[in-house]
């Protein structure tokens, strides 16, 4: 982003930086929730491709990002509509990808715990697979 535009990629980073104290919303809502304003704004490009592989790396199945799209369908057919076309091709694209990832994913790295973890201890983070599908 600095090569485009260095004050733009300083408000992008304070944005990131603002946002990322916020706990009311998982990872995978805000995820959903700027997929749902891509569509509407019709920000299909580089915008959209990383909010759903956001999405995708916290834990949300292609099926459960389809109906975010389906979902914006009340607000804008056609721009729901395309959207979908735009999703489609990116599945496509990433497919073959997330299914070796899965595959080859060993998250989580032990079994689950039939005994109440403590509220000290942490669910494990789920693999981030952003890097890998966005090619970076």
């Amino acid at each position: 982003m600095r090569n485009l535009d260095v004050p733009f990629a300083e408000y992008m980073e304070l944005q990131s930086r603002m946002r990322a104290g916020m706990r009311r919303l998982s990872w995978r809502e805000r995820a959903f929730a700027t997929m749902t304003v891509d569509v509407l704004f019709q920000t299909l490009e580089e915008s959209f491709r990383v909010h759903v592989t956001r999405a995708i790396a916290a834990g949300a199945t292609p099926e459960e990002v389809r109906a975010v799209v389906l979902f914006s369908a009340q607000f804008g057919m056609t721009k729901t509509w395309r959207a979908l076309r735009v999703l489609n091709a990116l599945f496509t694209e990433i497919g073959h990808r997330l299914r070796l990832t899965a595959l080859n994913a060993s998250w989580p790295a032990s079994p689950r715990r039939t005994t109440r973890r403590s509220s000290a201890s942490q669910a494990p983070s789920p693999p981030c697979l952003a890097r890998e599908i966005v090619g970076a």
